[in-house]
């Protein structure tokens, strides 16, 4: 599972880079990668080069198919978008990052955007912290003490972190400006199913000068968007 999340981290990836990072015998990684190419999750790209196949996008769609929702996602973020004018996003969380999985591109010509796959640090980006707050206390512990810097207006203060997360738990809001890319800024809300467990976040995008000028009205559309989408899915809606 490290050899297959390592090479899903590029386009590409070469059998010295991989034994390196393994720390394992040529011989063993080998067989590994073999593993991995007969189930059809990896595939030979080039004389000992190595990339992941579309097999794990599939997989990955399906784990975010559940009750229609993705169905419901780019509806909602289209609409949302429209309203806006900005990017907007549908992220999910994995493991201390905010994993983008859906997105509509903003209509103006300068605008932010994300690759659908991509990923972010959920300490430095709105959509991440909308979900990092809402994690188990050791996760949120674990998540904030190896926070690094992304540039340089990232947080990193432990203490900082946990009263904004804590902010997020109470406006059910949060918000990021410049600390995952220092000209982006971004507003997103959780999205909770029928059982009242954040499944994803909902927000939007765009440069950093447009969100300090409209922060108020934009938090308000991604919250309104994100509670409706959190009552399609048989969530309580709350103010």
């Amino acid at each position: 599972m490290s050899t297959l999340d390592y090479l899903g981290g590029a386009r590409s990836r070469r059998l010295p880079e991989i034994i390196t990072f393994l720390g394992r015998p040529k011989s063993t990684v080998l067989r590994l990668l073999e593993t991995l190419v007969r189930s059809g999750f990896a595939r030979r790209v080039g004389p000992g080069e190595y990339s992941v196949t579309v097999k794990l996008w599939r997989l990955g769609c399906q784990a975010i198919n559940e009750t229609d929702l993705k169905a419901l996602i780019l509806p909602a973020i289209r609409k949302m978008s429209m309203e806006t004018e900005e990017s907007g996003l549908y992220a999910v969380y994995e493991d201390g990052y905010s994993v983008f999985v859906e997105k509509i591109d903003s209509p103006q010509p300068v605008a932010a955007s994300v690759t659908i796959g991509s990923r972010a640090p959920a300490y430095a980006t709105a959509t991440g912290k909308s979900m990092l707050a809402y994690q188990s206390t050791e996760e949120i512990e674990r998540v904030l003490r190896a926070a690094q810097v992304c540039s340089p207006r990232t947080v990193i203060d432990y203490a900082n972190l946990q009263i904004q997360l804590a902010l997020v738990r109470e406006r059910r809001l949060a918000f990021s400006s410049g600390e995952w890319r220092e000209d982006i800024a971004g507003a997103a809300a959780p999205v909770f199913n029928r059982f009242g467990d954040v499944i994803g976040a909902i927000g939007i995008s765009c440069p950093r000068s447009r969100m300090d000028q409209r922060m108020e009205s934009l938090g308000r559309i991604v919250h309104t968007t994100a509670q409706e989408l959190s009552a399609s899915l048989g969530a309580p809606v709350s103010s």
